[in-house]
């Protein structure tokens, strides 16, 4: 079938499209036919997602390729491109892997580094309590005095920071977007109204469009606020709200902008441009044991990623499973058993043909079987 407001081509069990969000009704094969005629052209696959372009085809991991143990955390850039970690307490330089090559980079910050920028240029160290944004090339800090552990998010191109600041200073919070090159300030959006502290997320979008950032209310929302907060990443305007009833634990956006993926009390995906629900997902939990007295795990703690082509979504719980689900319909397509503890992250290289996990110790590469060398 097509979607009825972009003519682009979609699953015939679609449920919204994948490319303007628009809700799509069910149509009878005639129907579907006749459609066919005003959507003539087909949008050509990207480049390295020719497999899980294929309608009845999604890349769904099952077997680890190869993993290893991290010291004092790993963390992956947005796109998926760059791990950056250090495998010894005892060793002060930082590795920075291109994931789908392996080859490796040696930095030497001297000092703690937990974030990298999509381009791999860019890291944000800790030094004496304070973060600073340190360019890998030419080894010096470009921007410092940034409270530590601030939320933050490089943009796409690596062009931009955005830190959330000042939250200790009344009810008035401000994210500050910095440019990466000299440090110097882009622009500032000044909140008064929302939840922003030191555990919001900061994401921006793939395609450079959007910033969102995520409110922190504790377990509940008692205050009926919006639990996140989308702004034009260019001028810093308000776009939407995003209404969730829960606390977040992670969102991110869709590559191709449109969407966002949010966990919490469940998996909610959502329309950008006016935060609208548009797939909801009931992760419940599954008991291995037959134990009658086995009390359910909550299962809220849960970080979440779209495949390249945004046809899938990786879910990484604190029961140790991954489960893979259809981002269109929110089937279940796959389930995994990956450690008995939670994840940090996890996330897809960019060609898409592997799925990335980290659970506060060991950095794991899943594949799928028939994508084995």
């Amino acid at each position: 079938m097509f979607c009825v407001e972009c003519g682009k081509r979609l699953d015939d069990d679609a449920k919204f499209c994948s490319s303007c969000g628009k809700p799509q009704k069910q149509t009878s094969s005639a129907n579907t036919e006749q459609g066919s005629q005003s959507a003539k052209e087909e949008t050509k696959p990207e480049e390295g997602l020719e497999k899980s372009n294929k309608p009845d085809s999604f890349f769904l991991p099952d077997i680890i390729e190869d993993s290893f143990n991290v010291c004092l955390g790993a963390v992956i850039s947005s796109n998926g491109k760059y791990l950056l970690f250090r495998k010894s307490q005892n060793d002060g330089n930082f590795q920075i892997m291109d994931t789908q090559s392996k080859e490796i980079n040696v930095v030497h910050p001297n000092n703690f580094a937990y974030d990298l920028s999509p381009d791999g240029n860019f890291i944000i160290i800790n030094e004496s309590g304070e973060d600073s944004l340190w360019d890998v090339q030419k080894e010096k800090k470009i921007y410092g005095s940034i409270p530590g552990c601030s939320p933050h998010s490089f943009s796409s191109d690596s062009k931009r920071l955005a830190v959330l600041l000042d939250f200790n200073d009344g009810n008035i919070k401000k994210i500050k977007v910095l440019n990466t090159e000299n440090g110097n300030e882009v622009f500032s959006i000044s909140d008064k109204k929302y939840a922003l502290d030191r555990f919001c997320k900061l994401k921006y979008s793939p395609d450079g469009r959007y910033l969102v950032a995520t409110f922190s209310y504790g377990m509940f929302n008692f205050s009926k606020g919006p639990s996140g907060m989308i702004w034009d990443a260019r001028n810093g305007n308000e776009i939407s709200t995003v209404d969730y009833n829960y606390s977040l634990r992670d969102i991110t956006f869709s590559h191709d902008g449109n969407r966002i993926v949010i966990s919490g009390k469940s998996i909610a995906i959502c329309n950008t441009q006016n935060g609208s629900l548009l797939l909801q997902i009931d992760h419940e939990y599954h008991h291995d044991s037959d134990l009658v007295l086995a009390l359910p795990l909550d299962r809220s703690n849960c970080v979440v990623c779209f495949s390249p082509d945004d046809r899938t979504i990786a879910a990484g719980f604190n029961d140790g499973k991954i489960e893979i689900y259809n981002a269109e319909t929110g089937e279940l397509l796959k389930e995994l058993k990956g450690t008995e503890y939670g994840y940090e992250w996890l996330a897809f290289t960019p060609d898409g043909n592997k799925l990335i996990t980290y659970d506060g110790n060991i950095v794991k590469f899943w594949v799928a079987d028939n994508l084995q060398a």
